[in-house]
């Protein structure tokens, strides 16, 4: 256990991702989350990470200043539409 605990500390997630990311989380609108708790983030159902296309969520973590830990929304893609393919490194052998 870390010293000082805080235990009052929580950041208010009042909003979700932006339609065009196509991300999903279970955590209620509006809710507190506890420090040191996270918010998980997944692709709607049939998209996939534009970054990672194995990736299956990523977390974004409540710190004790009352903000979320967070650099910016990661995207998910249709992997049957034309973004998939513009965004999409081939490489054959």
């Amino acid at each position: 256990m870390k010293w000082p605990l805080s235990l009052d500390v929580a950041c208010p997630f009042e909003s979700l991702p932006p339609s065009a990311n196509n991300l999903a989380t279970d955590t209620p609108v509006p809710s507190l989350v506890s420090f040191g708790d996270s918010v998980k983030y997944k692709c709607r159902d049939g998209f996939h990470f534009e970054e990672d296309f194995s990736k299956v969520d990523f977390e974004v973590k409540c710190l004790s200043s009352g903000s979320f830990e967070f650099a910016e929304w990661k995207s998910c893609i249709d992997p049957k539409s034309s973004d998939f393919f513009e965004n999409t490194c081939w490489q054959f052998n």
